[in-house]
């Protein structure tokens, strides 16, 4: 599978937060856990790296926490953008649509989207209607 590091991270973030939190069947537990594995393994990288990327750019306050000023975010966008836009091939295997279907996982149109890519068919004809009525409910609400 390709993927962008970007959308791996946010995959990362609906794994690690939404999913993990609920009882579920041992097959998918398994499945989530050899996925996620892998994911987690890519993105600390990346972590490890965006982390050095903040301390060269970054100035440390009095309570040693370091960030990125504003006048330097644009220079580190420059180096960190090219980043997230990279391509990963993974080996991963897919989790089946009926194994989340029958679980108890709840996950917002927004996190669909986020992991789609890990959700074998026939999820991908189903989100962009869950994304437009989310939109249009989103919508009413303001």
């Amino acid at each position: 599978m390709k993927i962008l590091l970007s959308e791996l991270i946010q995959a990362s973030r609906v794994f690690n937060t939404k999913v993990f939190n609920i009882p579920m069947e041992f097959k998918l537990s398994y499945r989530l856990i050899k996925l996620t594995k892998k994911i987690n393994s890519e993105v600390t990288d990346f972590e490890k790296a965006r982390n050095e990327l903040i301390k060269k750019y970054g100035k440390t306050d009095e309570k040693g926490i370091t960030s990125v000023p504003k006048d330097k975010i644009e220079e580190f966008s420059k180096e960190l953008e090219p980043v997230l836009a990279e391509e990963l091939k993974m080996d991963i295997s897919l989790i089946p649509y009926n194994l989340l279907e029958k679980s108890k996982i709840e996950l917002s149109a927004n996190d669909l989207i986020a992991i789609e890519k890990f959700i074998e068919e026939p999820i991908r004809g189903v989100l962009p209607k869950i994304k437009k009525e989310e939109v249009k409910e989103a919508e009413k609400k303001e």
